[in-house]
């Protein structure tokens, strides 16, 4: 039997989750992270907030580049 490899984006995995229930944000350049009182970083960024250089694990509010001017930032809602 010929092996098959599948590879997975779950670093994509969060946004995918917030497009499904909010259709409206496909294309938009958005991060989803946690609370807004702690330490805020990106757990998970669109793929058009990518073109700007967002990423996973970089600070939500003070390191976003400049010309993310559409920023939409949502919390992780863990029960849907």
């Amino acid at each position: 039997m010929p092996r098959k490899k599948l590879q997975l984006d779950l670093d994509a995995f969060y946004c995918s989750i917030e497009i499904l229930s909010g259709p409206s944000l496909r294309g938009i350049r958005f991060a989803v992270g946690g609370r807004s009182e702690q330490r805020v970083v990106v757990a998970s960024c669109s793929y058009a907030a990518r073109k700007f250089g967002v990423h996973s694990a970089m600070p939500m509010v003070s390191k976003l580049p400049s010309g993310c001017s559409s920023k939409y930032g949502r919390e992780a809602d863990p029960f849907g």
